[in-house]
């Protein structure tokens, strides 16, 4: 979908950290696995979601969408 204001060639994308505050945990914690998800996201490619599903074991990870292939779907 075109954007008021962007090229017609231009194309934005985006991707998303996810991860819900779990009982005992702290904002820091929450924002560190957030931060997390969101570098994972960013770095599986475009229009990406990583979701930490807890503080556990470490940062435990759901993927979400799979980046877009050019020219497919």
């Amino acid at each position: 979908m075109p954007i008021n204001g962007l090229p017609a060639d231009s194309r934005c994308t985006s991707s998303f950290g996810i991860a819900e505050l779990h009982m005992g945990e702290g904002f820091p914690d929450l924002m560190r696995r957030a931060d997390e998800a969101l570098y994972l996201a960013k770095n599986a490619g475009r229009d990406c979601v990583r979701v930490s599903t807890g503080p556990a074991d470490g940062l435990a990870l759901v993927k979400i969408g799979q980046p877009r292939i050019s020219g497919r779907g």
